[in-house]
């Protein structure tokens, strides 16, 4: 992490002291013979984790002000929107293609406003490969550009309307990422409310494309009992508890189910010339496979659509549920078994080293900027294969049965790759943090690229890095404490005149890499 409890001591917050107290008086009868000093530092650790944890969630999302042509090339229009233009666009420094979505403040009111800013929030929170990436948010007087990722696949429908030959199995495959980017958005605690086909693109044209869902204009984070104060959707993938006005993370769920039987036959279950048709059709609840269409789809995704579109929102299935179910998980094993887990990117993953804030944010920057290469694909689909459960992160167990299978288990220490790989302190490995611990960083972390993500620390250009800049690159909002930051610096600032300079960024960057022998040509 970079920081030690000596530096912090003499920094501790009353927040910090309170959360010593109450633990203190309750371990003490647990444990009388735990010393004072385990469990204050206990509670130290456990209040500087409160502290940087919501700093790294937001590590890959750069928000500043200041002009989009200073750092992008704006292309053609790829799509509109009620208050917004998307367009390609092109990094300047690195050549990087990127949708941006252009906002002009001055043609949205209030609500629209907040609409954008629950969405980005929402986006700022996902990390998942098969969720769009919000790469940076760079606002002016006049505009809000948010950037993402730029999905060149075509949507979902499309590919399947071109294809020569669709098939259940390839339907199971697309419902194996859909779903499996459902659970990672309600285990974050959000619904998408919108789940349609057009949200659902390809990143690229490859036949092995990842899925991407998208538009989260219309997400929520809801609690147990939330309402909905205005039906949100497209007709045909409501769900009957929304026309009623309560929503559920389930309501993801029936729009899946919905997507699912159009998948496979072509036609929506509720059909109808005006919303209000359809919607009545929805609240009854009934639907038929006794189209000839379905005498050769099987038994077993009829019966998946069945629970998937279940009335009864407490029996319809969960997320976790659906993507569980049978015809899923036999189905897909194509997706799944056929990209055997990568030797080299478990092995790399064993072997990652700690690293300091400086390192972390900076190789994590680099990383979600490499989406597009040959690796970063072989390094996603050995992540989904670990990924057992499908939620977006590796837990231990999920590591062990993958050193079990490559016979690595007996040498490999799980517990040391969570600690050095997990940066946000949950518990597990997300997506990106994945793909920083297993990158191949010899072949990846060049001087063009560290001079780029210099200059996305350096936002007044005056060729240094200060303190000031690393908090606003790390997220912080001022409630940190003044030492967390300091000790970051510190640990880059070689020649300690208060300041990171070019040469001392490049420094602690290629330390990182053992044994480095980059092209730098």
């Amino acid at each position: 992490m970079g920081c030690c409890y000596d530096t912090l001591n003499s920094s501790v917050d009353h927040g910090v002291v309170d959360f010593y107290k109450e633990n203190h008086n309750e371990n003490h009868k647990e444990n009388p013979k735990e010393s004072t000093q385990t469990i204050f530092h206990s509670a130290l650790q456990k209040r500087i984790s409160d502290i940087l944890y919501p700093i790294l969630r937001k590590v890959f999302v750069h928000s500043y002000n200041g002009s989009i042509d200073e750092t992008y090339e704006i292309h053609e229009i790829l799509g509109l929107g009620g208050f917004s233009t998307v367009r390609r666009a092109t990094h300047m420094e690195t050549n990087f293609q990127r949708a941006v979505k252009i906002i002009s403040k001055n043609a949205i009111s209030e609500t629209q406003k907040t609409m954008l800013l629950d969405e980005v929030d929402t986006l700022k929170a996902l990390d998942h490969p098969n969720i769009i990436r919000v790469i940076e948010i760079i606002e002016d007087m006049s505009k809000l550009n948010i950037v993402t990722e730029l999905c060149t696949g075509g949507e979902m429908f499309e590919r399947i309307l071109n294809s020569k030959q669709f098939t259940e199995n390839l339907a199971a495959s697309y419902m194996f990422q859909i779903l499996s980017g459902l659970i990672h958005i309600h285990s974050s605690g959000f619904i998408h409310r919108d789940l349609k086909p057009e949200n659902i693109l390809f990143l690229n044209l490859n036949e092995d494309s990842p899925l991407k869902i998208i538009d989260f204009g219309v997400s929520k984070k809801i609690s147990e009992k939330s309402k909905l104060s205005r039906l949100i959707g497209t007709a045909y993938y409501v769900a009957p508890e929304m026309i009623e006005g309560n929503i559920d993370y389930k309501c993801d769920v029936w729009s899946c189910g919905v997507i699912l039987y159009i998948m496979l036959c072509g036609n929506p279950p509720f059909n109808g010339s005006t919303e209000e048709v359809i919607f009545s059709k929805i609240t009854r609840g009934v639907f038929n496979f006794s189209s000839k269409v379905w005498t050769n789809i099987s038994k077993e995704a009829k019966d998946l659509i069945q629970k998937m579109l279940c009335k009864d929102v407490e029996k319809r299935l969960s997320a976790m549920d659906a993507w569980n179910h049978p015809w899923v998980q036999t189905r897909a094993k194509g997706l799944v078994e056929d990209n055997p887990i990568d030797y080299k990117a478990l092995k790399k993953l064993a072997g990652f080293r700690a690293t300091s804030r400086l390192q972390q944010a900076t190789l994590q920057y680099i990383a979600s900027n490499l989406t597009a290469s040959q690796q970063i694909e072989e390094l996603r689909r050995a992540f989904i294969s670990l990924d057992k459960n499908g939620d977006g992160h590796l837990s231990a167990n999920e590591l062990r049965l993958g050193y079990e299978t490559i016979s690595l288990s007996s040498s490999i220490k799980i517990d040391e790759i969570l600690k050095n790989c997990d940066s946000d302190l949950n518990g597990l490995i997300d997506y990106n943090e994945f793909i920083t611990a297993t990158i191949n960083w010899q072949k990846h972390l060049s001087h063009e690229l560290l001079e780029s993500a210099f200059k996305a620390y350096d936002k007044d250009k005056n060729g240094t890095i200060s303190v000031n800049e690393i908090k606003m690159f790390l997220g912080g909002d001022g409630n940190e404490l003044d030492s967390v930051w300091a000790k970051i610096l510190s640990d880059a600032d070689i020649n300690g005149d208060g300041v990171i300079d070019l040469d001392e960024f490049k420094t602690i960057m290629l330390s990182h890499i053992e044994g480095t022998s980059l092209d730098m040509s």
